[in-house]
């Protein structure tokens, strides 16, 4: 885990660093913008629209007024004048226009007028002429461009002003600048439009309108922002503070340093309160499970040398067996012993400690301290060396524990006698093809404590004959769909390798159950041990 945590810590050191804290300043700085910078700007446009709408209203109701006003025989009357500028219509007219200009409402901010040319709103009429887009100036209050065409097509209010009173939605540019004007029908007695009434109030007071809201919007954004940065370094100090002190705790530990805590970590009230608890809890149990790690590995060596190097070699026979366990350390037990002074006989010995992990290789020790022990007292009288076993196991042991064993002499005349407590059947597949099994009679060792045990046999194993004894980790391995190996499929699985070394045999044995079990994993420790009869 060391190494692992110290590469991950070395790539992350390559290139530039970005720490968490920049990051959430950033966070907060930027939503901070887009959400100030969305406000201002929605507030600037609905503004900015008011001083265009407060001018189009005013504009409106001028026009409308200011239209019916005007006789339509004064606009009949400048129309067959040869001089219109001259005749008493049109300077009747241009007094009306001088004093509607200069009658409130006025436009402009802060009471300053906006004027061009000495007045405020410029009014004038124009006459229709034979074209539907084209009028033609008839009065204006400066008498400029009397007599000549004005192109309307550009000014979709204008055109709508010949038949209803209508304005500008927003600032127009024509020739003579820049304005929003308002336009009113002027109409005879019996309704019909005889002339055009127009309005216009020069822009520039729009234009200043506008330029005063955007500084305000600019100045108020800058202010917000400014306002905002503040918080914003405060909570990404706060919130970052807890995560710098998780992550030079966890520097130390990258270095091997399993002791590093959190100590009087900041109080923030939330997750990162608890956060920290879990870590420093979870520090605690990180050392505590290492130094169950080390001894756990400190137990599988132990048992490793407590399990036989290598098999014996022994007259006329291939022997091979071992020990494969699901945990670092299991219950099973395998083991060679050499019984009494006499070189023609060998006790082979194979056991299963219910459970697996650290208690169940605790009490395979004592079971092979035991045999050890007592084997050579008991030379050729099985059944005896197990009742004084299954004594000293069902009074130290207690009856939540027991152990299942095989214990077999062999001579090397091929006879073999054994004793099996509560273990699994041998199987002895002869020469030939034929299969026996070598059943178990007598109770596991540990369970009654005055239990007896009688031996079984013998048996004789003949040139070819093959023994295997194993675990029930074999019979019992399961597959995805439930399935047993079973007994069956070990016999086949040895009757199809026969002609094997024991080694290769015992791998032929260990690679089916493997491929039986499929993705499931290893749920049992597995023993076993194979007897070849060579002559």
């Amino acid at each position: 885990m060391y190494h692992f945590v110290r590469a991950q810590t070395a790539r992350r050191g390559k290139g530039m660093k970005i720490t968490f804290k920049i990051k959430l300043f950033a966070t907060f700085v930027a939503f901070a913008i887009v959400l100030l910078a969305g406000t201002i700007g929605y507030v600037w446009i609905a503004i900015g629209d008011l001083p265009c709408e407060e001018a189009k209203m005013i504009l409106l109701a001028s026009a409308s007024s200011a239209a019916l006003a005007i006789d339509p025989e004064d606009i009949e009357a400048i129309r067959q004048s040869p001089d219109p500028a001259s005749c008493r219509q049109y300077k009747k007219l241009v007094e009306l226009f001088r004093k509607i200009d200069q009658a409130p409402p006025h436009f402009g901010l802060d009471d300053r007028r906006v004027e061009v040319n000495g007045i405020e709103k410029e009014i004038y009429i124009l006459a229709a002429t034979d074209r539907p887009d084209v009028g033609r100036w008839l009065v204006t209050m400066t008498s400029r461009e009397i007599g000549k065409d004005y192109d309307m097509k550009r000014f979709p209010a204008m055109m709508k002003g010949w038949t209803e009173v209508t304005a500008d939605d927003q600032v127009q540019q024509d020739e003579f600048g820049r304005s929003l004007s308002a336009y009113a029908p002027i109409r005879d007695k019996t309704g019909k439009t005889v002339a055009m009434l127009g309005i216009d109030a020069y822009g520039e007071f729009i234009d200043v309108a506008d330029r005063e809201i955007m500084r305000a919007a600019v100045t108020l954004f800058i202010a917000a922002l400014l306002l905002s940065i503040l918080p914003s370094l405060y909570f990404s100090v706060k919130l970052n503070r807890p995560i710098a002190l998780l992550h030079q705790a966890m520097e130390k530990v990258a270095g091997g340093d399993l002791s590093a805590r959190i100590e009087k970590p900041p109080r923030t009230g939330d997750e990162f309160d608890r956060l920290i608890a879990h870590f420093n809890n979870m520090l605690s149990g990180l050392a505590e499970r290492q130094e169950l790690i080390r001894s756990m590995e400190l137990a599988r060596d132990i048992q490793q040398n407590l399990l036989p190097k290598e098999a014996p070699a022994f007259g006329g026979f291939d022997i091979f067996g071992a020990v494969h366990y699901c945990d670092r350390t299991g219950g099973d037990y395998i083991d060679f012993i050499k019984i009494g002074d006499s070189p023609a006989r060998l006790g082979i010995a194979i056991g299963d400690v219910t459970g697996h992990g650290i208690s169940a290789a605790l009490l395979m020790a004592f079971t092979r301290a035991l045999l050890h022990s007592l084997a050579g007292r008991h030379a050729g009288q099985a059944g005896r060396l197990f009742d004084e076993m299954n004594a000293h196991l069902a009074r130290d042991c207690g009856n939540e524990r027991f152990v299942t064993l095989f214990y077999g002499m062999l001579e090397e005349g091929g006879s073999l006698e054994w004793v099996s407590a509560g273990h699994e059947a041998g199987v002895l597949v002869r020469a030939g093809g034929a299969v026996e099994e070598m059943p178990c009679t007598n109770l596991p060792l540990g369970v009654i404590e005055d239990a007896k045990y009688e031996p079984g046999g013998p048996v004789r194993l003949n040139a070819g004959d093959i023994l295997v004894i194993g675990t029930d980790g074999i019979r019992e391995a399961f597959n995805e769909a439930g399935g047993q190996f079973g007994q069956d499929r070990l016999a086949e699985t040895i009757a199809i390798s026969a002609r094997l070394p024991a080694a290769d045999i015992h791998r032929a044995v260990i690679e089916a159950v493997e491929k039986f079990r499929g993705p499931v994993k290893q749920a049992d420790d597995i023993a076993l041990i194979v007897i070849k009869r060579l002559m």
